[in-house]
């Protein structure tokens, strides 16, 4: 084992030698490609011995034969290329998905084009190719299948005999139907104190100097009043009713003309008039009684009552007390009016021993049947039963009172209220003023083609013109045509009086109805019309 380790260390040396002398003698190695065959291998390793013996011994350089040693190769040495590392990408946070906008398409340019005008050449129409429509087969459906009903057992009750009521007997003249009881208010002696008012007006600065003047004009206790305004409300309808009293609308050319035939339909229908007969029928003496005293025809009486309250059936939803005081001390432009109406309402009530706060009015604080403001109470009012005290709430005192107004205002006995014109040809009397503030007189009015169509008026007289659906009606109005616009100034309201009156006498006193003679009805188509009206 040793020895062939010597041998090997040998070997090495030997060729470490050979290299040496190479480089030393030609200054490069050169390689041999052609082969060269050594002769003998053992005398070179003897050679090899002493030239070993010699470098260690001298360290002399081996001189070795170039034939005998094979030229090595030049080896290059190997590149190990260096493992590069590995380039990580660095983490990136996933976008959010964002919807992608819609796809608008961009709009057309649209690019003006001259035409040139041609001239038309004829051609002829090309026929168009008559298509045939389709025909559809419908198929009439499958029957559904019929489905026996379930028969639920009904307990069936015993029968028992049924109350039925007996039939009211036919009357020829209508019935009084108004609401169940007129609202009458009665004599009372609650009393009222407070020394500080509260309430709806409790700031209110025009309140408080109402109940110093009634103190000191009429000697009212201060906590009277005070106790009675603060139990006063303001609602918010007569608030709204206090505004637009405050703030008319102002009329423009622009402005619809009002329309008679829907004004009519409020108060000339089949309840009015029921009512009207029924109430003439119950209160007859009376009505004749006032009649006679006045000179006011019944029919007049019983047409202003109607168009009021309907004889009581509608005296107004609100206490007299709120409306007077709302309308007094919260409307800027009548509220002086108002005041004047609410000291005398106050009183009133303090002579007939009203309480206050029970009697309803209208939003203006018009009281009774009748309608009366607080002041006209005093003025026209009449105790028509005789018990003492004028109640307008009773139909007696009523009767008398509205028939004492007419008459005071100028009423004229035997005169109608207004008469149908009829044209005589001409338009003139278009340009005339119409409604109860103008004048007229009957020569006038004939000079530019309107007549009335029979007499009954005299004087200076009104020409009434009115706005319907189907066209202007004409009437002339005489004096007791302006008495009723004082009880409501308005042309359509005095009309509808009249005409309501009208239909009443029709029904109470048929005989007595004016009727326009044949002569009359034959020169004019619309009093021919009214005359077959009125017969059948």
């Amino acid at each position: 084992m040793n020895s062939k380790r010597r041998y090997f260390q040998i070997a090495c040396l030997a060729s470490i030698s050979v290299l040496l002398g190479a480089c030393s003698s030609s200054g490069e190695l050169k390689t041999d490609t052609t082969p060269k065959v050594v002769a003998k291998s053992a005398p070179v390793v003897v050679a090899q011995k002493d030239n070993i013996n010699k470098l260690f011994a001298k360290k002399a350089p081996a001189v070795v034969a170039k034939k005998v040693v094979k030229a090595t190769p030049k080896i290059r040495p190997v590149i190990v290329a260096k493992a590069k590392p590995v380039a990580r990408k660095a983490y990136v946070k996933p976008k959010t998905y964002v919807k992608p906008k819609a796809y608008v398409p961009p709009k057309p340019i649209v690019v003006a084009v001259h035409k040139v005008p041609t001239s038309k050449v004829y051609s002829r129409p090309v026929a168009k190719p008559v298509v045939k429509p389709k025909v559809v087969v419908h198929r009439p459906a499958a029957p559904a299948k019929w489905v026996k009903p379930v028969v639920v057992a009904q307990r069936v009750a015993p029968k028992r005999p049924v109350y039925v009521q007996p039939k009211a007997a036919r009357v020829q003249q209508a019935s009084y139907r108004p609401p169940a009881q007129v609202q009458r208010p009665v004599v009372t002696s609650k009393r009222y104190s407070q020394s500080r008012l509260t309430g709806d007006f409790a700031s209110n600065y025009q309140a408080q100097a109402f109940i110093v003047m009634m103190s000191s004009r009429h000697g009212f206790n201060p906590s009277y009043t005070t106790g009675v305004l603060s139990k006063a409300k303001a609602t918010a309808w007569l608030k709204r009713q206090a505004y637009s009293d405050a703030n008319p609308k102002p009329k423009t050319k622009k402005s619809r003309p009002s329309n008679w035939s829907n004004y009519q339909k409020r108060f000339i229908t089949s309840r009015h008039i029921n009512a009207g007969t029924a109430f003439y029928n119950k209160y007859r003496r009376s009505l004749q009684r006032a009649s006679a005293q006045y000179g006011v025809p019944e029919e007049y009486i019983l047409g202003i009552m109607g168009v009021e309250t309907i004889y009581g059936g509608n005296v107004g939803t609100d206490k007299a007390i709120d409306a007077l005081a709302t309308m007094s001390f919260m409307n800027s432009r009548r509220g002086t009016y108002f005041a004047s109406e609410l000291e005398a309402y106050l009183l009133m009530t303090r002579r007939t021993g009203l309480d206050p706060l029970q009697p309803k009015a209208s939003w203006a604080g018009a009281l009774g049947l009748p309608q009366f403001m607080p002041s006209n109470i005093k003025k026209y009012g009449v105790d028509y039963d005789g018990d003492g005290a004028v109640n307008l709430w009773t139909p007696h005192d009523a009767i008398g009172s509205i028939a004492n107004y007419l008459s005071k205002h100028g009423w004229r006995r035997g005169e109608i209220a207004a008469i149908p014109a009829r044209r005589t040809g001409g338009s003139g009397y278009s340009s005339l003023n119409s409604g109860f503030k103008y004048k007229h007189s009957l020569s006038t009015l004939a000079r530019k083609g309107l007549k009335p169509s029979y007499p009954g008026v005299s004087g200076q007289v009104h020409m009434v013109k009115l706005r319907t659906n189907a066209g202007n009606e004409y009437w002339v109005g005489g004096n007791n045509f302006y008495v009723i616009t004082r009880y409501n100034h308005s042309s359509f309201y005095a009309m509808a009086v009249h005409q309501l009156a009208q239909e009443i006498k029709k029904r109470v006193k048929p005989s007595s109805v004016r009727m326009p003679t044949v002569i009359e009805a034959s020169r004019d188509k619309d009093l021919l019309l009214q005359a077959a009206h009125v017969l059948l």
